[in-house]
């Protein structure tokens, strides 16, 4: 018999994306998010996973999520961010959630679909515009960016690490100690 033992239950929790490189979702209300992260320990929630664009109010969040005994996956977006910016973007992050993370409660989520979120990937200067041609993107080519971030990352974060994919992005999990998957029913 299995004994399956469910260890994280969650929710995503957008902690202000600015999908249009607008700098919109700056705004930090540390009340509202007070407010909502009493109602997910209502629905028995022990995970919850904060995703963002912006690191300070990223690095808030997180701050804030484990001090209510949250266990925590932290997820930038930087959208629209080209391949060096967005690695001195997760550096500077990851250096930073490694001061807040304690033995397991801490996970870190590298990127989100970085063929549609990073630019320079497949066509579109805008996120939008790469989404519609998502089906470009190249195996290779995030693999190769996914293995050159990863050492560097590790240096500097010594927890869990997973990356978000896009299912058509189909990258080689073997680096990242869990897979995570972004599944869109309507595909």
């Amino acid at each position: 018999s299995c004994k399956c033992i469910m260890r994280f239950k969650g929710i995503n929790y957008n902690a202000g994306i600015d999908y249009n490189q607008c700098n919109a979702g700056r705004d930090i209300n540390i009340q509202e998010f007070l407010t909502d992260l009493k109602w997910i320990k209502k629905m028995n929630c022990n995970s919850i996973r904060l995703y963002g664009s912006h690191n300070k109010k990223l690095l808030l969040y997180t701050k804030l999520a484990l001090k209510k005994k949250f266990i925590v996956w932290a997820s930038p977006r930087y959208i629209g961010k080209t391949r060096k910016q967005t690695l001195n973007l997760l550096l500077y992050l990851s250096k930073k959630l490694e001061k807040l993370r304690k033995k397991e409660n801490l996970f870190l989520i590298i990127g989100n679909e970085f063929s549609i979120d990073m630019k320079g990937l497949i066509p579109g200067s805008m996120q939008m515009q790469r989404a519609k041609n998502w089906t470009k993107a190249k195996k290779s080519v995030l693999d190769n960016i996914l293995r050159d971030f990863m050492p560097k990352i590790r240096a500097v974060f010594k927890g869990k690490i997973t990356y978000a994919a896009l299912a058509a992005e189909n990258i080689n999990y073997d680096i990242f100690d869990y897979i995570g998957l972004n599944y869109y029913r309507h595909f």
